[in-house]
């Protein structure tokens, strides 16, 4: 028997030519599919990606589009028909404000502050004194005094007098308190008058 009268040769030869109408067809099928329009393709990958596509070129079967996003600049990949996104990469934007300031700075000589001002043709002159003295010499007022003082005995104002010394001088606050059934009660506090503290207290009968 030769071996084209084998009972296998027929299904096998059927199977072969199956295989090959269905390549065909689909390599026909595709040939005859158009390009996406590049203004379509754009919108696509905007809504994608939320960016505004600057430019788009065709290149070795794909489309090769440029797209921008705040700071940020892409290269994304697509096929030609369908759009599908074959590769993103980000991409540096150009450094020419970098450049530009570079530039700048080398056409700049820079100064040589070692120098003093006189050198330079400049004056100078002394720094300013300041016109508040230290913290620590600043007198309370005698409302903050009065606050100071009725932390001991919360009464009714009498009188306040401020005595100066080398210390900085201090207040003297009379309060007097109402005791309703009980003997009213009467102080003269002395406040320092720079601190703030109490150095003593005077009861009066």
């Amino acid at each position: 028997m030769k071996w084209y009268q084998k009972p296998w040769f027929i299904p096998a030869m059927l199977a072969i030519a199956i295989v090959l109408i269905g390549f065909g067809w689909e390599q026909l099928r595709s040939s005859g599919e158009e390009a996406m329009a590049p203004e379509v393709l754009a919108s696509s990958l905007e809504n994608m990606y939320g960016g505004k596509v600057e430019s788009i070129e065709e290149k070795g079967g794909q489309y090769v589009t440029l797209l921008s996003r705040g700071d940020e600049q892409f290269t994304i990949k697509t096929d030609l028909v369908y759009g599908n996104v074959l590769q993103i990469e980000p991409t540096k934007k150009s450094g020419g404000n970098a450049d530009q300031a570079k530039s700048e700075n080398a056409e700049t000589p820079p100064q040589d502050d070692s120098k003093p001002d006189s050198a330079n043709g400049k004056e100078t002159s002394p720094p300013d004194q300041p016109s508040t003295p230290p913290a620590d010499t600043v007198k309370l007022s005698e409302e903050r005094a009065v606050e100071i003082a009725k932390t001991q005995l919360n009464g009714v104002l009498e009188g306040i007098e401020f005595v100066s010394d080398a210390s900085g001088g201090y207040y003297l606050v009379e309060i007097e308190k109402d005791g309703g059934e009980n003997e009213d009660q009467e102080a003269t506090i002395q406040v320092h008058a720079i601190t703030g503290k109490i150095l003593s207290v005077t009861w009066d009968d």
